[in-house]
């Protein structure tokens, strides 16, 4: 992948007005919103380095139980997606190596982290399925078990989300 696909993604989807690109050489920088929650895209063609970052809140208002129950779902339930904390915040974020990532992998990554910030406090969710702890029963080959239905239209999804956000 390459900046310019991610400028395609929002072109083709028509979110070219919800979506701030400001870039700080050697960094590309998209700025926008999905549920509500501000959100950016960070990449660096030169070092093959990509983020999706969510910000859901202030990281000082979490107590140690809430701060042990993020960590668990990074290995439970956010999937690809992972909470954090940069700079007092609170986040959901997304890293993946830039030239390799591919167009489904991208969406995913903003399914995820839009996912997780929608539901930290409750399921805690990168969405589509959990890992869940050894105690649980699970269901699958994989020791997986879907949380819903497979997503048919993950990109529709993730683009609703973004329209949604650009409201908030």
């Amino acid at each position: 992948m390459q900046n310019r696909d991610i400028d395609e993604f929002f072109a083709e989807a028509d979110l070219v007005g919800s979506v701030l690109r400001s870039d700080q050489p050697p960094v590309a920088l998209w700025e926008f919103r999905g549920l509500g929650f501000p959100m950016l895209i960070q990449t660096q063609e030169s070092v093959d380095r990509m983020r999706i970052v969510v910000f859901i809140g202030e990281a000082g208002e979490l107590s140690s139980d809430q701060m042990r129950v993020l960590l668990e779902a990074n290995y439970h339930s956010a999937l690809d997606a992972r909470y954090a904390i940069t700079e007092g915040h609170l986040v959901a974020l997304f890293l993946h190596p830039f030239e390799e990532l591919s167009e489904t992998q991208f969406i995913l990554g903003l399914y995820q982290v839009i996912n997780c910030a929608a539901t930290c406090g409750t399921t805690f969710s990168g969405g589509i399925m959990v890992f869940g702890p050894p105690e649980e029963p699970s269901i699958g080959n994989d020791g997986a078990r879907l949380v819903d239905e497979p997503r048919r239209d993950i990109r529709g999804e993730v683009i609703a989300m973004i329209r949604g956000g650009d409201e908030a």
